[in-house]
């Protein structure tokens, strides 16, 4: 039996599993299968298999992570993070998370930071307008006025 269910029958029915009080045998089956089903191949607990494979270092085997090779961390921030997912078979935030981890901007360059100045220009023209005039997207307004509770503009024609 695979998943949570054999977790919980692992936790909650002991007369399924012998209790070990020798010393372990089993190091080399850690991190080839899930500890579930390791668990229940050597007849012990869920959580001493999970916490021996945690305390000797050894990644488990359904793990969704990656190793990043050199090659894959050079092509980081040299186009955009879906592409580059797509091309490395992976989840576009997987990408952004490594590049992330690294200090990579994304392409394009840095994040540009709001300024005062321009938070203080937020709601004061329609968002169209401002997004021209900072050279941000109105998305990006739009965002950012709702980060601070900023409303909308509201010209004096509606009132």
């Amino acid at each position: 039996m695979q998943g949570p269910l054999a977790n919980s029958m692992l936790l909650k029915s002991p007369s399924r599993v012998q209790r070990h009080r020798e010393p372990w045998t089993e190091d080399q089956l850690l991190g080839t299968a899930p500890d579930d089903q390791i668990a229940c191949k050597i007849g012990r607990y869920f959580w001493p298999v999970y916490e021996r494979r945690i305390a000797l270092g050894i990644p488990k085997a359904d793990c969704k992570h990656r190793t990043w090779t050199v090659a894959e961390d050079k092509l980081l921030g040299t186009m955009p993070d879906n592409v580059l997912a797509k091309r490395l078979g992976c989840t576009r935030r997987a990408v952004f998370r490594r590049r992330h981890a690294l200090g990579i901007d994304r392409l394009g360059g840095a994040v540009r930071r709001w300024t005062a100045e321009e938070d203080a220009l937020l709601g004061k023209m329609p968002d169209r307008e401002l997004a021209l005039r900072l050279k941000r997207t109105r998305k990006a307004i739009a965002a950012r006025r709702q980060v601070l509770y900023v409303g909308l503009y509201a010209s004096s024609a509606a009132e």
